[in-house]
């Protein structure tokens, strides 16, 4: 398997969207104690509505 298709692959599953967003929310940690918090809280209302929105394997 091709490194490209690995890649296309994974970016088909939630839960690689799910990490992305997790890691991104994760950086927010060297800002401002006001960004701070408001960066998680937009990362996990993220995640969430891309865990109710997207779909896994083997769903109808």
């Amino acid at each position: 398997m091709r490194m490209i298709d690995w890649i296309i692959a994974r970016l088909r599953e939630p839960t690689t969207w799910i990490g992305l967003i997790s890691f991104a929310t994760a950086a927010g940690v060297h800002l401002a104690p006001e960004l701070q918090e408001s960066i998680i809280t937009a990362g996990v209302a993220i995640g969430g509505t891309m865990a109710v929105i997207l779909r896994e394997k083997g769903d109808f």
